[in-house]
């Protein structure tokens, strides 16, 4: 997949305008910003979670100015970088099966009864859904 990804080209969906490249910085920007709130809360954070986290901040993924995430990259392929992705993608299932083992309970709880969705239809319209919240019986 990634050898058919052409990071100077434009990104689909919301970045319709802005280069593969603006996709991944700034990604890489709100995913730290997102990591340095969840380090501010201090002791509070579980070890196995700050240690994920820590791992993600490291990462080859997110680091400034490393191939994919400088403006300045010229390559137009990322099939190179799959190990990159892949040890990335690996921490977010850290991430999500800490998520289901120790957060969604909580989570779900604080859900409202029904929420509104943008769901695409095409030609970059949207139309607005209500989905209501699953009972548990």
């Amino acid at each position: 997949m990634l050898k058919d990804v052409d990071p100077k080209k434009n990104a689909p969906k919301f970045y319709k305008d802005k280069p593969w490249t603006y996709l991944f910085q700034n990604r890489r920007v709100s995913t730290l910003d997102k990591i340095d709130k969840i380090f501010s809360l201090g002791k509070h954070v579980d070890a196995q979670l700050r240690a994920t986290l820590f791992k993600m901040q490291r990462s080859l993924y997110l680091r400034e100015h490393y191939a994919f995430n400088s403006s300045s990259y010229e390559k137009d392929y990322l099939a190179e970088y799959s190990l990159v992705f892949y040890n990335y993608f690996e921490l977010i299932q850290e991430l999500l099966g800490f998520y289901q083992k120790n957060l969604k309970k909580y989570y779900e709880r604080s859900l409202t009864e029904k929420m509104h969705i943008l769901t695409p239809i095409g030609d970059d319209k949207f139309k607005i859904e209500t989905q209501y919240r699953k009972k548990k019986k």
